[in-house]
Order: structure tokens, then C-alpha cells, then sequence
């Protein structure tokens, strides 16, 4: 389990510290794990201290221009959006997005991997046009290029957004292929299968299926519950969502 990786990354870190000091290459790669990690814990104070050391580590040993260094700048971005500070994570993802497609080329998956990035900061701030623009060429470099899984986060993305906008008939119809996609990838269990069955289950509502909605979102909170565990953001965020669900149907039956 993650809390069981998070232990066994701390320790190699540490041995790797006592053997070479601290400023080894390998040890940008653990502080980025840890920082992965701790986010999948909700831990977003860990995690962003872990993110920072990596990136300071990495523009020691390997400058601002090199790959490593621009990865790690996009892992602490991605972490500002989950705070809220979506000034911060804007700028972090922009200075990088020149540096991907100059060396990468605009077809690359780590190119689509920033639009999808820059998507979500976009929405963050409102701009659903811009949002929805930024994830269209992420999922069709995806589609192209037959990346199964970061397909199926494309697609849940766009399906998040266009629920947002009230546009539940395409939002729908992007989850299934998403829930199938991570269904085949994952398995029926696993957690982000169960973020998937929860905002289809959240649509389903909007456009007044109620029976499908209820059963869909208590798949959601089984299966969070089991894959990430009671206490995580994830199985709170289906938990909300079925209690607000039924509050709502309870107060229609009335």
C-alpha cells in the first residue's frame, strides 16, 4: 500500500544519504516518488516540501534547462493546483510548456500531458473555453498515439469540465470510454475506477436518472472506501456525493 511505499522510499533515501551525501541524482527521483506518494495521502504540506527539495536539488546538480528539472517543476505545479494557488501553478506549467515542445515536439505525450495541466488551471480560473480548447489536443495526441491510461484521465477531465458547464449528455458519454478504458487497464476495483463510477453517478443525477445515479455512486463509495481507505479526500468526495444525492431525492419524494 502507499503508506508502506512512503516507509520503504524514506528508508532508501536515507541509506542513499549515508552512503553518497546528499546531492546525488537518484536522490531527485526518490524526493519525487515521496512526494507522490504523500499527495495520494491527501498529505499536500509533506508533499510540496518533497516536490521543492527535488526541484532545488535537481537545478544544483543539472541546471533549469535540463529534463529533470523541468519534471519536477511540473510535479510542484500540479500540486499548486490542488492548493488553490493556481497563479503559482500557472506560471510553473507555461514556463515549461515552451521547453517540452521545443525539445519534444507538439505530438509528444509529455506535451498533451501539460495541456492537460494547463486545462485544469484554466478551468481553476473559470475560462471554460480555454479549458476545454487545451484538452481536446491532449486527448487527440493520446487517441494517436494509443496512451491507454492518460486517455482515460483526458477523457475524465473533459467529462468534469462539460459537467461543470451543464452539458451532461457529453459528459456522459466521455465517462463510459473512460470507465471503460480504466476498467481494462486497472481492473473493476481499483480507486480510480470508483472516481469514475462517482462523477458519472453525479451526471446521471443532473440529467434526472435517478436509479442509475444511486447505484452508481454507491459503486463509487465501495470502492474508494476500499481502494484508498476511509480517510482519503477521494472516498470523502463520493461519500459527500452520495449524501447529497439522497438528501435531494428524499426532499423530491417528500
Amino acid at each position: 500500500d502507499s503508506r508502506r511505499a512512503l516507509r520503504e522510499q524514506r528508508a532508501a533515501l536515507a541509506q542513499l544519504r549515508a552512503d553518497v551525501g546528499e546531492r546525488h541524482p537518484l536522490a531527485i527521483d526518490l524526493l519525487r516518488t515521496l512526494c507522490s506518494l504523500q499527495r495520494e495521502q491527501s498529505d499536500m504540506r509533506g508533499a510540496e516540501r518533497d516536490c521543492r527539495r527535488a526541484l532545488v536539488l535537481s537545478m544544483e546538480l543539472h541546471g533549469a534547462q535540463h529534463r529533470s528539472t523541468v519534471d519536477a517543476r511540473r510535479q510542484l505545479a500540479a500540486l499548486l493546483v490542488d492548493q488553490g494557488r493556481l497563479s503559482e501553478a500557472e506560471a510553473e506549467f507555461s514556463n515549461t510548456h515552451a521547453w517540452l515542445v521545443a525539445r519534444l515536439g507538439q505530438e509528444h505525450a509529455d506535451v498533451a500531458r501539460n495541456y492537460n495541466s494547463l486545462a485544469i488551471v484554466a478551468w481553476e480560473h473559470g475560462d471554460t473555453d480555454a479549458a476545454l480548447r487545451d484538452l481536446r489536443l491532449a486527448i487527440g495526441t493520446w487517441r494517436r498515439q494509443h496512451h491507454p491510461q492518460l486517455l482515460a484521465g483526458g477523457l475524465f477531465n473533459q467529462a468534469m469540465i462539460l459537467h461543470g458547464a451543464g452539458r451532461m449528455g457529453e459528459a456522459a458519454a466521455l465517462l463510459v470510454e473512460s470507465l471503460r478504458l480504466r476498467t481494462a487497464q486497472f481492473g473493476a476495483g481499483h480507486g480510480l475506477v470508483g472516481d469514475t463510477w462517482r462523477l458519472l453517478g453525479e451526471v446521471d443525477a443532473a440529467r434526472g436518472q435517478g436509479d442509475a445515479a444511486r447505484a452508481a455512486l454507491g459503486r463509487a463509495l465501495r470502492l474508494t472506501t476500499a481502494s484508498y481507505g476511509a480517510d482519503h479526500s477521494h472516498t470523502h468526495r463520493a461519500e459527500l456525493s452520495l449524501a447529497h444525492f439522497d438528501a435531494q431525492r428524499g426532499r423530491a419524494d417528500a
